[in-house]
């Protein structure tokens, strides 16, 4: 029988929270491939500092998926765009949402211009610089290298002499005067070229109201992450823990509190009755590196023990691929091409459950098709 739920203060194991936020985040059964904006939508967006990285991403969470189906809904239709989001980190977001995280995340952005401006940057030499990017980019899309070639050096100067990491052209389009003018377009050979968001994508709603923007972007954390603390949404989206506090405060009537063991969290008020649900054994996924399961929270101890903590969070803030088993990190793993054959490596934490290695064949092998290989061979530590 299902656990019974007080609706006045709910109280849930860990292992139910998971199971929710496996569901929310569909890693618990994969949707069909013609909900790719979709899932998009009701995961929060998705991590792609490396669209290969996020393909795989998609992956986890699609039935029958290819990376032409992701081709054609960025490059072709247009129906997702791949852009700087939450925390200045890229994501791939549903085209039309796009004005909406915009408008939530100034804050985010303005932090960001506030660094510049003290390591050395004037307003009027941002301003004028992200112009001229515009000027350069309404004739279609540019290379880095193209587009710091067109704009005037005494501009670029000042930008590339900046102390790293701020002395890059990908710092002006962080600036808020530059958010939502820019995106990532189509690939030139191995390179990435940037566009005009009003040239690639003309046919954009109207932003809502900046506060209104706000509220939705954390019901769509609660919706997407839940059960998940104030401070989870704040690491997630990159405000401050008190700016989102503030916005917690205009909508606790549609924010439900719930106890994960002696931890008090969030829940949508929509997701109430899924608490209700009977718990059972989700599959095991192979998630790539900088997957939004891992990085929607800023305790990770519900997912993964202290003691493999920085065999996951690496050195440079570089993420590791990671393998989870009833919704918590077991290993991590690497891949390699050989031949027609996907080599998959697997570092486990600890012992593995026979239905553990056996999921990381079948994801494995579903993973070798996606990338086009005959078959993949797994080797355990």
């Amino acid at each position: 029988m299902p656990k019974e739920v007080d609706p006045a203060h709910p109280e849930i194991a860990t292992s139910e929270a998971l199971a929710l936020r496996l569901s929310r985040q569909y890693l618990d059964r994969r949707a069909p491939r013609d909900k790719l904006v979709y899932v998009a939508r009701e995961i929060g967006g998705v991590q792609a500092q490396s669209t290969s990285e996020a393909y795989i991403g998609l992956l986890a969470r699609m039935e029958g998926l290819s990376a032409s189906d992701i081709d054609r809904a960025l490059l072709d239709e247009r129906v997702l765009i791949r852009t700087w989001a939450m925390r200045q980190t890229v994501h791939l977001l549903p085209s039309d949402e796009f004005p909406s995280y915009m408008a939530a995340l100034n804050p985010v952005y303005l932090r960001h211009h506030q660094t510049l401006i003290r390591k050395g940057l004037d307003e009027q030499t941002i301003e004028k610089a992200v112009d001229a990017a515009q000027e350069e980019l309404a004739s279609g899309p540019l290379t880095r290298k193209e587009l710091i070639d067109r704009i005037p050096s005494v501009l670029i100067k000042k930008v590339l002499e900046l102390p790293y990491p701020w002395n890059d052209l990908l710092g002006l389009f962080k600036d808020p005067y530059a958010l939502g003018k820019f995106c990532f377009g189509p690939p030139h050979g191995q390179e990435t070229t940037f566009v005009r968001v009003d040239k690639w994508l003309p046919s954009l709603p109207h932003a809502p109201a900046p506060h209104k923007a706000e509220e939705h972007l954390l019901q769509r954390y609660l919706c997407s992450f839940g059960p998940a603390t104030i401070s989870d949404f704040a690491h997630w989206s990159g405000f401050t823990e008190s700016y989102a506090q503030t916005i917690l405060s205009r909508i606790k009537n549609r924010a439900s509190e719930v106890s994960v063991g002696s931890t008090k969290m969030l829940i949508h008020e929509s997701d109430l009755d899924d608490l209700r649900r009977p718990t059972f054994s989700p599959p095991v996924r192979l998630l790539p590196s900088f997957d939004a399961y891992l990085l929607g929270y800023q305790d990770k101890s519900p997912l993964l023990d202290k003691e493999h903590y920085q065999a996951v969070f690496r050195k440079s803030a570089q993420v590791a691929r990671t393998i989870i088993e009833d919704g918590r990190v077991t290993a991590t793993w690497s891949g390699h091409r050989k031949g027609k054959t996907l080599m998959v490596h697997v570092a486990p934490f600890g012992s593995l459950s026979r239905s553990g290695t056996d999921g990381i064949t079948i994801e494995a092998d579903t993973l070798a098709r996606f990338l086009g290989m005959q078959k993949a061979e797994v080797q355990i530590e």
